[in-house]
């Protein structure tokens, strides 16, 4: 299981504090409720992971979103690319990255939810 956060990005007042939401997150495999802004531990299936909706209620406005299965491998080669580049070893640190990214066995790669889900009206 992999932790999510859910965070609903236009909810926030003018001190920046996070307004709460009423939230669904329903699959084919599961159901769960909870108080936005909240983290998750939400299975995996593997690269079978089904899509889920999140549906959202708060001061009667909702927001829906569909949560697609992520690479959740491939994001992490990503950010580590991004994390080279922005900490001084530039364009061979992405490279070396990217090379490492290409070669890994792709059959091992693990899939779930994405890390942080925001949803915006």
């Amino acid at each position: 299981m992999v932790p999510t956060l859910i965070e609903i990005k236009s909810l926030e007042t003018t001190n920046n504090a996070k307004v709460k939401a009423d939230c669904t997150l329903t699959s084919p495999m599961f159901t769960v409720e909870f108080t936005q802004p909240t983290k998750l531990n939400l299975p995996s299936y593997g690269s079978a992971t089904p899509p889920a909706e999140l549906t959202c209620t708060s001061s009667q406005k909702t927001y829906t979103k569909t949560i697609k299965a992520t690479n959740l491998t491939q994001l992490a080669y990503q950010n580590e690319a991004v994390g080279q580049a922005l900490f001084g070893f530039g364009l061979a640190g992405i490279a070396v990255s990217q090379t490492q990214a290409a070669n890994r066995d792709k059959s091992k790669d693990v899939y779930g939810y994405p890390p942080l889900v925001r949803i915006a009206p």
